[in-house]
C-alpha cells in the first residue's frame, strides 16, 4: 500500500537523496524518520493521495514531478500529513497538484504553512472570498487587492446571514486579509457647517455645528500579497 503512496519524486531519478532511499516520497520520508511514520499520518497520506489524484484528474494535465523541489516536497509531506480534516487535506492536494503542473506561487514554501494554519471554518472562508471576489477578477496585481466594503463583504461571505468574525479574524492573524480604515468628508454637511461659521444657515451668525459630523469613516478589506500568492497557489487556472 504505502509504495503507491504520492509518487511526488518517482519520475525524477536525478534527485539523489530519493534515488537512494526510495522511489516516492513516501518511502523516502520513512527511511528519513524511520519509525516516526505513525499509522496516523499514512492514513492521513493515503486520503491525500486519493484527493490529489482527484485534483490532477480533474485539471486534465499531466504532472511534471521534477517542477516540485525538494525542500518543497517534504515540507508539505511533514505537513500535510499532520492533518486530518478533509477541508485542509483537500487545500494540500489542490496546492501540490498545481506545484506539479505549473509551479509558480504553488511552489512557495510559505502557502504550505499558511494552509496548515488554517482551521476548516476559515477554509471555508477562504473558499468563499475567492468564489465571491477573485474567481472574476483580473488576477495581475501588483499590490494588494481591493475586496470591497466591509459592509458588503459580511453580506457576500455570510451564510443564511451569519458572518463568521472568528474566520475572519483568522485571515486578518494570517496576513491573507486586511481591514484599513477610510476616511472622507460629506460635502453637504461640510457644506452645512461652513454656512453656520457664517449665519448663512438661517440662524443666528455663528451658528455652530460639529465640523466632525462632515468626517465620515468606513472600513474597506483588501487581500493583502501573501492573500494574492495564496489563492494564486490553491486556485490556479
Amino acid at each position: 500500500m504505502t509504495s503507491d503512496l504520492l509518487p511526488i519524486l518517482g519520475s525524477a531519478p536525478s534527485k539523489k537523496f530519493f534515488d537512494e532511499v526510495g522511489t516516492t516520497l513516501a518511502d523516502g520520508w520513512g527511511a528519513l524518520i524511520g519509525d516516526r511514520v505513525s499509522t496516523y499520518r499514512l492514513r492521513n497520506a493515503a486520503k491525500l493521495n486519493e484527493k490529489l489524484r482527484a485534483h490532477l484528474e480533474q485539471m486534465d494535465k499531466k504532472p511534471v514531478w521534477d517542477r516540485v523541489p525538494d525542500r518543497f516536497a517534504v515540507s508539505w509531506f511533514d505537513a500535510a500529513t499532520q492533518e486530518d480534516d478533509e477541508d485542509i487535506q483537500d487545500l494540500f492536494a489542490k496546492l501540490l497538484a498545481n506545484a506539479a503542473t505549473g509551479g509558480g506561487d504553488a511552489s512557495v514554501r510559505r502557502n504550505i504553512d499558511l494552509v496548515a494554519a488554517l482551521s476548516s471554518t476559515s477554509a471555508k472562508f477562504l473558499q468563499r472570498v475567492y468564489e465571491e471576489y477573485w474567481r472574476s477578477s483580473e488576477k495581475l496585481k501588483p499590490e494588494k487587492f481591493h475586496l470591497d466594503d466591509f459592509a458588503s463583504f459580511e453580506r457576500l461571505t455570510s451564510i443564511e446571514g451569519e458572518f463568521d468574525r472568528q474566520s475572519f479574524e483568522d485571515l486578518e492573524r494570517l496576513n491573507i486579509i486586511e481591514l484599513e480604515r477610510v476616511s472622507y468628508i460629506d460635502s453637504s454637511k461640510l457644506e452645512r457647517w461652513l454656512k453656520g461659521q457664517t449665519g448663512r444657515d438661517g440662524g443666528s451668525m455663528f451658528t455652530t455645528y460639529p465640523v466632525d459630523d462632515a468626517v465620515l469613516t468606513h472600513d474597506e478589506v483588501y487581500l493583502t500579497l501573501t492573500g494574492i500568492s495564496l489563492l494564486r497557489a490553491l486556485f490556479a487556472e
